[in-house]
């Protein structure tokens, strides 16, 4: 386990970590490195690293949280079936081993004809994994796959007219210290009136260096006190109060989730970082709103008394 970049962190909290820029240049430039960051952590994971996530969650009494927010987007689908065509067309974005995908096709296979689906994900192997697996599924018959090895941010050069009914997203949209742009995107690929339906983590624990600096005085390594002391150093560790019950929960959930991690974790895979680009649900709400996309549904939150999962579901005006 890692710490990671500072810059993984949401963009509305680099000021707080000692992240500074001073022109829309400087502030493109940090957002590439940022991407950069979440590239190389996309192309390392596989199977087992996932499992570990999945053993960790289990032990820290979260049971399997990714399992979760795939099953639970897959639901608000079901419910929202009478939104879309007969022949609906459907973008995975950050599609994974298309687990999300599954869920859905699981069961809309049952009310919809025939179905196009479109697998988005900038890891290839997972991605052909993915795409396997549906085509194995007993539902193969009556869906249309394409894959498109890419991240999200080149959604408007792969789609250049609005093509979608129905865009899900599960865990992924977190990889950005930046969301505004990734969301916008998928705005502009949705078709008039289509859903765009995401689960995925929320939290405000990385948002304030002195939150992550009093989580890392309860874990234990060979350099801990070295490494604090240069942490106190660079940033502020008098932590923020949150003043949210919710997100309260959430970060004190993640915090057990991360401390599991350790003990679960495959030695021979590179280890996660903690740094993340977890936010408040609020700020999810907030983008929608700004890209042109109503809220339909109040949020749902997957967990009792958390913010840590959650599922927002937008139609585009």
């Amino acid at each position: 386990m890692r710490l990671g970049n500072p810059l993984k962190v949401a963009n509305s909290a680099w000021e707080r970590w000692g992240i500074r820029y001073y022109s829309n240049t400087e502030f493109r430039f940090l957002i590439e490195k940022s991407e950069a960051c979440y590239t190389a952590e996309w192309e390392g994971t596989d199977d087992r690293g996932l499992q570990d996530i999945a053993a960790a969650a289990e032990l820290a009494g979260l049971a399997d949280c990714n399992k979760k927010l795939n099953e639970s987007v897959a639901e608000e689908v079901i419910k929202l079936a009478d939104f879309l065509p007969e022949n609906p067309i459907i973008l995975d974005v950050g599609a994974g081993t298309s687990s999300t995908t599954f869920k859905v096709l699981e069961k809309l296979s049952n009310l919809k004809k025939h179905i196009q689906i479109c697998l988005l994900e900038p890891n290839n192997k997972a991605l052909e994994q993915g795409k396997k697996i549906l085509l194995d599924s007993n539902f193969a018959r009556q869906i249309d796959i394409h894959t498109y090895n890419h991240p999200d941010l080149k959604l408007v050069e792969l789609f250049l007219n609005p093509t979608f009914d129905l865009v899900i997203s599960s865990a992924a949209l977190h990889h950005h210290a930046f969301l505004y742009p990734a969301v916008l995107n998928i705005s502009n690929v949705l078709k008039q009136g289509g859903l765009l339906i995401v689960g995925d983590w929320h939290n405000s624990m990385w948002l304030d260096p002195g939150r992550v600096y009093n989580f890392l005085q309860s874990l234990d390594w060979k350099y801990k006190l070295t490494d604090l002391s240069k942490f106190s150093e660079i940033f502020q560790i008098e932590p923020l109060p949150e003043t949210d019950p919710l997100l309260r929960k959430a970060n004190e959930q993640i915090c057990s989730f991360w401390k599991a991690y350790a003990e679960v974790k495959t030695p021979d895979i590179p280890a996660y970082e903690i740094l993340e680009g977890h936010r408040p649900p609020i700020h999810y709400q907030e983008i929608f709103e700004k890209v042109g996309l109503n809220l339909i549904r109040p949020l749902r939150m997957l967990l009792d008394q958390s913010a840590l999962l959650c599922v927002h579901i937008g139609q585009k005006q």
